[in-house]
């Protein structure tokens, strides 16, 4: 069997270079970083408050939630995702220490994830 025509070089990619170029990255301004790590501690902080002080208030915010028209029920889902995983846990019938544990997740979720100096070390 014969080896055929080349193939013409329009065809053939590039050998790969010997250095990787990093595209540039879109930077999280510092300001947005605080923010959101400030506003999610502080929510965590009232949500605990709320827990010990009157629990049954986040029992209402729960069937306020409920409540609403699904397209506001997906906004608060999408807006406050930890803190309705944690609401939401906390009113399951699971053991108290399991929900306390999942509670303690989602605040370590928050905090970490939108720590401040983790975000602009990322960039």
């Amino acid at each position: 069997m014969s080896q055929g025509a080349p193939v013409p070089s329009a065809l053939v990619p590039p050998p790969a270079s010997t250095h990787h170029e990093e595209a540039p990255r879109a930077r999280t301004p510092r300001w947005l970083a605080v923010g959101l790590w400030s506003f999610f501690t502080a929510a965590w902080i009232a949500l605990a408050i709320v827990l010990i002080v009157s629990p049954e208030a986040v029992e209402e915010l729960w069937t306020w939630i409920g409540e609403q028209p699904t397209l506001i029920q997906i906004a608060i889902w999408i807006a406050f995702l930890p803190m309705m995983v944690a609401i939401a846990v906390w009113e399951t019938s699971w053991a108290l220490w399991i929900r306390l544990g999942v509670l303690a997740l989602c605040v370590i979720w928050t905090t970490v994830g939108f720590y401040p100096n983790r975000i602009a070390a990322k960039n």
